[in-house]
């Protein structure tokens, strides 16, 4: 396996591991206090205390058991790290209120520093299937929104974090804030294949192809915004080949794409936006062949692109859905606005 030569420096510094545990014990996994109240009024006075003295003991205990495993999970032994993993997502699953605090305590692991940075370069045994392991319970728990164990619509910072098997294939991202700007696949690839945006706003800004290759195939953008503003497509591919934007934004602004491959075939626009406004179209490849732009608006507003870098071969392309405003149409290769009602021919 062959690791990325540098790390991207587009995220802000993250606390030292043992930080971690204080930070996240810090956050309240009960309904804020200024509820209890309310709750307690309901309650004749002589049933309210003994009400909530049976319930104070088990949520210290399940309060002391949060604090543990999340100070266990930063600790430095991989043995005692990967217990406390499975220990914390355990608790998770069983007590709802929990979850916020499991969700934030992984995200917060996967963005600790690499080991292999902190011991010469050389990756010890388990860190790799530790970190891959995180990621895959993780992404199991976001692939079915109706399950009872679901952690789907909470915020997930992976801002900067090391990901080991990047496999968001068929997960859904339902809301919240999901950033995953400056994040380092070391196995070259993260995959959002089929995954449904649902709501979240979901940042990859300024990711670079020495990141690892991002895939979209047959994602779908219902509603919520995913944000690429700004990648630079070098080498590799950035693929979202069949997939469908009706409602949500899949947002291309300002990319630079120079000798790597842009494939947006078979891409369906039917509503929301498709936007690749101020991209720079250099080197490579930029592939709209087949596209089916029918609804919503795709933008192509001030795009600069070099000679037979952008292909539109058997695009359909509707009146009204596609602003060109800035660009040579020439260098976009869409049909005149009189024959947009049909496709593009080969």
């Amino acid at each position: 396996m062959t690791l990325p030569r540098q790390r991207p420096r587009h995220v802000d510094a993250d606390p030292a591991p043992e930080q971690l545990s204080e930070q996240l014990s810090d956050q309240a996994p009960d309904r804020p206090s200024d509820q209890a109240p309310d709750r307690l009024s309901d309650q004749a006075p002589d049933q309210a205390p003994d009400r909530l003295s049976d319930h104070a003991p088990d949520r210290a205990r399940e309060q002391d058991s949060l604090s543990l495993f999340v100070e266990r999970l930063a600790g430095p032994d991989h043995r005692v790290r990967e217990a406390a993993l499975r220990e914390l997502v355990g608790l998770a699953d069983v007590q709802p209120r929990t979850r916020a605090t499991a969700v934030a305590a992984v995200c917060a692991y996967l963005r600790s520093p690499w080991t292999a940075e902190r011991q010469g370069g050389a990756v010890p045994s388990g860190e790799p299937e530790l970190r891959r392991t995180a990621l895959g319970m993780l992404a199991e728990r976001l692939r079915d929104p109706e399950g009872s164990a679901s952690w789907c619509g909470y915020d997930l910072d992976l801002a900067g974090a090391v990901l080991a098997g990047a496999d968001f294939a068929g997960c859904w991202f339902t809301g919240g804030r999901v950033r995953l700007e400056g994040g380092w696949a070391i196995e070259g690839q993260v995959s959002f294949d089929g995954a449904r945006f649902d709501g979240a706003r979901v940042s990859l800004r300024h990711w670079s192809s020495g990141q690892g290759e991002l895939s979209f195939r047959g994602a779908r953008f219902s509603a919520g915004v995913v944000s690429l503003a700004g990648a630079v497509v070098n080498a590799g591919v950035l693929s979202a080949v069949g997939a469908v934007v009706d409602g949500g934004t899949l947002a291309l602004t300002e990319v630079t794409v120079d000798g790597g491959i842009l494939d947006l075939s078979r891409i369906v626009v039917s509503a929301g936006l498709l936007t690749l406004s101020d991209a720079r179209l250099n080197a490579g490849q930029v592939l709209l062949r087949d596209a089916r732009m029918t609804g919503g608006r795709t933008a192509l507003r001030n795009v600069r692109s070099a000679p037979r870098v952008l292909e539109t071969h058997g695009a359909l392309v509707r009146p009204g859905t596609v602003d060109v405003e800035g660009s040579f149409e020439a260098d976009l290769n869409l049909p005149p606005p009189s024959q947009r009602d049909h496709a593009i021919p080969r």
